[in-house]
């Protein structure tokens, strides 16, 4: 009977292809933004799913990977070396979420970024980009059909419950003034609706325009929806409306705005609300 010898190379040209050796999600986003640096549109859209393409369309994958490798190709004529940092990989099953911080040499600007993966074939492949801000999100939150979803507007100052006005000056109850900031703390957690807080606030820091972004032309109003506490400090932060390169500094900024405590009924009270950037492409 004739022998066979399976050599270590052969072996490994063999499993290479068996979902054992597959990459791993974070290598698959990593090589998609080597590719992206590269200017190489064509191996960008290999890494995209069927159920990516069948939801999205190819025209869209392909659009949208000629126009971040045009964004790499400026930032290089810029001067500047982009690295992928602090990846956050999670899988549950054949469904896997990675998240990033996209960060130049010099470490004077980074953006959040991620990417939502499946299993196609045994080997994994990209969903679709998703927000930073999804990885507070629940797991599922990143999966589904995205194609009857709307971008969200952010809501005009008329559309919003603006906090209850003063008592009247001859009321029993005291005034909502700054007269009265030594007023007890409210037990209550939840916040009062603020409406658009821009004008509202005594420091209302602006965001840093980050250089990828000015690379992409990212423009237009950012909406972040923000609570300040019984002081004033802002405790949480998050954009709902607006270009995702702009997002984390409009939440950046958002973070450092700061307010006149809010008295209603002698208690100082936690508020919510919206502020908006706008930005201008130079």
């Amino acid at each position: 009977m004739t022998k066979y010898k399976f050599s270590l190379p052969m072996a490994l040209l063999f499993l290479s292809g068996c979902s054992l050796f597959s990459a791993s999600p974070s290598s698959v986003v990593k090589q998609l933004i080597s590719d992206s640096w590269n200017g190489d549109v064509d191996a960008m859209v290999k890494p995209w799913s069927r159920k990516a393409i069948a939801e999205q369309g190819i025209d869209k994958i392909r659009k949208d990977a000629e126009g971040f490798a045009e964004l790499q190709r400026k930032a290089k004529a810029a001067g500047e070396d982009m690295r992928v940092e602090k990846i956050r990989e999670t899988i549950q099953g054949d469904r896997a979420r990675v998240f990033f911080l996209y960060r130049d040499s010099k470490g004077k600007d980074s953006v959040g970024m991620g990417f939502a993966l499946i299993k196609d074939d045994g080997q994994w492949k990209l969903y679709r980009a998703i927000d930073i801000s999804e990885e507070e999100q629940p797991f599922d939150s990143s999966f589904g059909d995205r194609k009857a979803e709307a971008s969200p507007t952010p809501p005009s100052e008329k559309d919003m419950i603006l906090p209850p006005p003063p008592p009247p000056a001859n009321s029993n109850r005291p005034a909502a003034t700054n007269s009265n900031l030594s007023s007890p703390i409210s037990n209550s957690p939840a916040a009062i609706s603020g409406g658009v807080l821009n004008s509202k606030a005594i420091s209302l820091p602006q965001p840093a325009y980050p250089p990828v972004a000015k690379a992409a032309k990212a423009s237009g109003t950012v909406a972040v929806n923000v609570t300040f506490d019984e002081s004033g400090r802002v405790i949480s932060a998050k954009a709902f409306a607006g270009h995702p390169l702009l997002r984390p500094a409009a939440e950046a900024a958002a973070r450092n705005a700061r307010f006149n405590p809010t008295i209603v009924g002698g208690k100082r009270v936690k508020v919510n609300g919206t502020i908006t950037y706008q930005f201008s492409a130079p």
